[in-house]
């Protein structure tokens, strides 16, 4: 048997999405006092979080200029999972 018939694309793709989770995590980190100090400022529901790191200038994790709603709330929900 070669070694490419050895070889186990699961393990490949589970460090993968490992990886891609790590990185995540690590920008939820990152965003995290920028929305509290949002929050601290009175801007509390996701579109106008959203709106405000549109108008600071902040990048997505994804190195786009338009933040969402949704892309606040996945944050969010991230920061929790963080946390546990």
């Amino acid at each position: 048997m070669s070694a490419l018939e050895r070889r186990d694309p699961s393990k490949g793709a589970a460090a993968g999405r490992q990886a891609q989770q790590n990185k995540a995590d690590a920008f939820a980190v990152k965003m995290m006092p920028i929305i509290d100090a949002i929050r601290a400022r009175g801007v509390t529901t996701l579109q106008g979080i959203a709106e405000e790191l549109v108008r600071m200038n902040w990048k997505t994790a994804r190195g786009g200029d338009e933040w969402t709603a949704t892309a606040v709330r996945n944050l969010l929900m991230r920061r929790k999972e963080v946390a546990q």
